[in-house]
């Protein structure tokens, strides 16, 4: 079964959106030193601000949003749209293309151009909405994951309801793919307990990543966050 992708507002894109939060300093820290992005006026730009200079960069096409990848390597500017942030650091007169991945796989949440994956949800059910994740090479919309919480081919209604999650899109914790490509939170929430769901996968082991404990190492942050 296929399930047809209905996108109202952008409901996972934000103008501006900073670096994810964490509760962790090191996270904290990592988005004070980053560039912070923005849609410019005409909606067919970005505004960059970074040590205090800023600049403006022409896209090819409209943007909806200006939202940093979890790694920081690419600006996803709409549900199916993004821009490397190398292109956007050395753009001149000519606009910088806006690239797409396959729209058919849902709205792109978070991307990591160094190891060439993304994250893409799916919404499957509205009251409350939920959704399953497609974690996929760039050019490519097929899984490489088949955990609960994954979008499946073929999979009955019944079954594609029930394995799905909610996500909250409060712009606090958006989906995440880990720096070194291994690691996903496809819901935002970087928590390994047992009875987290859908959790934290490993994408070479294609499993759950199960930790006990408070402890940077127990808790999964260390997948993600270099310091604490």
């Amino acid at each position: 079964m296929k399930i047809s992708l209905i996108i109202c507002c952008m409901p996972l894109i934000a103008c501006g959106q900073a670096l994810p939060t964490a509760t962790d300093s090191g996270a904290d820290q990592e988005r004070e030193n980053s560039p912070q992005y923005s849609v410019g006026k005409d909606r067919k730009s970005i505004n960059i601000l970074y040590q205090g200079n800023t600049r403006n960069c022409r896209a090819d096409s409209e943007v909806a949003g200006a939202t940093p990848s979890f790694d920081g390597s690419a600006i996803i500017v709409s549900h199916d749209g993004y821009i490397p942030v190398h292109d956007l650091f050395r753009c001149g007169q000519d606009p910088v293309s806006v690239r797409r991945t396959p729209a058919e796989a849902g709205i792109l949440s978070d991307i990591n151009l160094n190891y060439k994956i993304y994250i893409a949800l799916l919404p499957v059910t509205t009251q409350p909405i939920s959704y399953l994740a497609t974690v996929s090479n760039l050019g490519s919309d097929k899984n490489l994951v088949s955990l609960p919480g994954a979008y499946i081919a073929d999979s009955s209604v019944t079954e594609t309801s029930q394995r799905a999650f909610v996500y909250s899109d409060d712009g606090e914790s958006p989906p995440k793919i880990s720096r070194d490509g291994r690691y996903v939170a496809v819901d935002g929430q970087v928590d390994c307990s047992d009875d987290a769901y859908p959790g934290v996968w490993d994408i070479q082991e294609n499993k759950k990543v199960e930790r006990q404990g408070n402890t940077p190492e127990e808790s999964c942050l260390d997948l993600f966050y270099d310091t604490f």
